[in-house]
């Protein structure tokens, strides 16, 4: 019985793992330089599908004089076709683990990662909005678009 128990538990954790495997297509994007005028500069660690989700994981360099604040909540996902897609907040922001601000000290950096539910298929380019979702002295400031390109 205990060799049968274990064997099921085995068996259920391949078949998990098969289906998350599955589930994504591998897509990855080209990282961007991005580097405004203001003083913001980006950089990427990786910008890849995962299962139906679309993951950046960025890097936001404060170059300017004061700190500033990165709202995900306010950031945007503008998809090929024009439609726009809300940050995907997941388990951890529902437990309070998680919050959708981060502090950027001037002349300091912090990493960012921000989901967007896209679907199965993987777009040809998705559009990060930075026209709302950073705060600096309580005003919010415009920045250009941040695009990816799938590879």
């Amino acid at each position: 019985m205990k060799r049968s128990l274990s064997s099921l538990f085995a068996a259920a954790a391949l078949l998990l793992v098969s289906s998350i495997v599955l589930a994504s297509d591998g897509a990855t994007y080209a990282e961007p330089k991005y580097e405004d005028k203001n003083g913001l500069t980006i950089t990427s660690s990786s910008i890849s599908m995962s299962s139906d989700r679309l993951v950046f994981k960025l890097t936001f360099w404060n170059k300017s004089d004061k700190g500033f604040v990165v709202d995900r909540d306010k950031l945007m996902l503008k998809m090929p076709d024009g439609s726009m897609k809300s940050r995907y907040k997941g388990m951890m922001t529902g437990w309070g683990m998680a919050g959708s601000t981060h502090d950027i000290p001037a002349h300091g950096s912090h990493e960012v990662h921000i989901e967007f539910v896209v679907g199965k298929d993987a777009p040809a380019s998705a559009t990060l909005k930075l026209d709302h979702g950073i705060i600096q002295e309580g005003k919010e400031l415009s920045f250009s678009d941040y695009t990816a390109t799938r590879r």
